[in-house]
């Protein structure tokens, strides 16, 4: 028994000297890097949740570095090493859309149609989870220049975003108040900075903060999805 354990830590060493077992490590590493990253990278889960938080903080000025826990120096670095290559390689192009979509300019002018594309996109993960090819938009329209749009979660009945759109002078629409689940959005600063932004509630408060005027060359209708 005592010649076997010899010969276990003798091949044990051998095998750190020569190398071979960081490149054993390395492999498998490589491997589950790589299924995982794929997944991981998608704007839905949770690490493309995390990176769309970064980003926003970024913006406002802050955000936390990045960084890999301190386990056993051979297994991080070889980690890091793999990771990097499996993102350059596999996932740059969703990393790409991710950081694409949460920085993209929002102009001054703009058509409804693109506006509505952009909330029906928006409510797509939410009909999917809910089972729905649709998304209940009731309008209303109050003299020439007032539209109440209410966007309806399809499954729970207090869950929704709430649009005013006013448009004076025949300048074209612009918003002008927004609330979610009852909640007022728009207002003084100090007020919004306390409210979690998210989905198209975001979308509509970006074009609020930057007070676009739309051509309403399309009508809110119910969302549709295939």
């Amino acid at each position: 028994m005592k010649e076997l354990k010899n010969i276990v830590t003798d091949k044990v060493d051998e095998m750190v000297s020569d190398g071979s077992l960081e490149k054993i490590i390395s492999d498998k590493l490589e491997e589950t890097v790589k299924s995982s990253v794929d997944s991981a990278m998608r704007s839905y889960s949770d690490f493309g949740k995390v990176i769309e938080a970064k980003i926003k903080d970024a913006l406002n000025g802050s955000v936390d570095a990045v960084k890999l826990p301190n386990y056993n120096k051979l297994i991080s670095e070889i980690v890091q090493d793999q990771f990097m290559n499996v993102l350059n390689e596999n996932s740059v192009g969703h990393l790409k859309e991710l950081v694409e979509r949460q920085i993209k300019p929002f102009t001054k002018s703009s058509k409804m149609s693109c506006l509505i594309q952009e909330l029906r996109d928006g409510m797509n993960e939410v009909a999917a989870e809910a089972g729905t090819d649709s998304i209940d938009v009731q309008t209303e329209y109050h003299s020439d220049n007032a539209m109440f749009v209410t966007i309806n979660h399809p499954e729970y009945d207090f869950q929704s975003v709430k649009v005013t759109f006013y448009n004076f002078r025949n300048e074209g629409w612009h918003i002008g108040y927004i609330n979610e689940d009852n909640k007022k959005i728009t207002g003084r600063a100090k007020n919004v900075a306390s409210v979690c932004l998210s989905g198209i509630t975001r979308i509509l408060f970006q074009y609020y903060a930057m007070g676009t005027i739309f051509e309403l060359d399309e009508e809110f209708e119910d969302f549709y999805y295939d």
